[in-house]
């Protein structure tokens, strides 16, 4: 569940999340308003392996975030691990027994980490009403790159929509792409594309989206923009 909410109000991919260390949240106070970012890895913009790097987030994450860290604390205390003396910046967030066992993982933590998320499971344990309506529908078909997609997932309404943690991914592009407020560039680097086309395949069609936002906050955003620049 707390992972699947990172991944909403991120955009990280699955393997991202995966990768995040412990003390990854942090809260600036900028403006008299609270910017959250998450820090952590990804292997993205390197044939090197994992490279630092940041996503903007939420409010949201918090406790998301404080959740996986004393999940993780217990599962240390369980196999004798000092909680006093252990190097945090070594522990990944989400830290227990896995198959995942490559070597730059070795060298990013001391401790074994998770490596799978189901999507779908999380959902059902929030009561989330996944059943595609009329509306959904219609705008599934005006935002997505073809028809052919959705016809290959066999999506109808009344179906419930076949969630997977990447589509997490479009729909930030799409529906931040949609409001006004973030540009492209600043997609660009939440998402770690490497090439802007990416991003723009992403955002394909947004104008055709809802928009989630208010003209009147999208207008006084801009304003405020102009005016701080």
């Amino acid at each position: 569940l707390a992972l699947t909410k990172i991944i909403m109000f991120s955009g990280m991919r699955h393997g991202e999340a995966l990768l995040l260390p412990f003390n990854c949240l942090e809260v600036i106070e900028l403006n008299n308003n609270s910017i959250y970012t998450l820090t952590g890895y990804t292997s993205k913009l390197t044939q090197s392996g994992p490279v630092k790097s940041t996503w903007i987030t939420s409010s949201q994450v918090q406790t998301a975030i404080e959740i996986l860290q004393a999940i993780t604390k217990a599962y240390l205390k369980s196999i004798d691990v000092n909680l006093n003396s252990i190097n945090y910046e070594k522990v990944p967030l989400i830290s227990f027994s896995s198959r995942r066992n490559r070597r730059y993982l070795k060298a990013l933590y001391d401790y074994p980490m998770f490596s799978t998320l189901a999507v779908k499971k999380s959902l059902d344990a929030l009561n989330f009403n996944s059943k595609i309506d009329a509306n959904s529908m219609r705008e599934l078909e005006l935002t997505t790159s073809s028809l052919v997609s959705i016809e290959k997932y066999d999506i109808e309404i009344g179906s419930d929509f076949p969630f997977t943690a990447h589509q997490f991914r479009r729909s930030l592009t799409v529906y931040a792409a949609r409001s006004g407020i973030v540009n492209l560039p600043a997609l660009k680097g939440q998402l770690k594309h490497i090439k802007r086309d990416m991003t723009l395949y992403y955002a394909n069609n947004a104008m055709n989206s809802v928009n989630l936002f208010d003209n009147d906050l999208v207008d006084s955003f801009i304003e405020e923009l102009a005016i701080d620049q």
